[in-house]
């Protein structure tokens, strides 16, 4: 998929299935699936949502897939959290 092409919420669905990663337009939100939960993530909070969740709250948003560079990378991830629950 281009980065550029806009993507429905049910279009976003697909490509967060074949394990892209997705950004909102409209909003700094980056989308991608870890088994059954979409784990939102926005620069204030981050929630893991189930797919009907996601279709409640984002039905009209528009997406772009995101080049795997800029995705979420899963050892600072982990890392990021190792530190966060040792500290806080």
């Amino acid at each position: 998929m281009s980065q550029i092409e806009i993507l429905s919420c049910e279009q976003a669905l697909r490509a967060l299935g074949e394990g892209e990663v997705v950004r909102m337009v409209e909003q700094p939100i980056l989308v991608r699936q870890k088994e059954d939960k979409l784990l939102t993530v926005h620069p204030n909070w981050h929630a893991a949502l189930s797919v009907p969740e996601f279709r409640a709250l984002f039905p009209t948003m528009n997406f772009r897939v995101v080049a795997r560079e800029d995705g979420i990378d899963e050892a600072k991830d982990a890392d990021y959290y190792a530190w966060r629950s040792k500290y806080l």
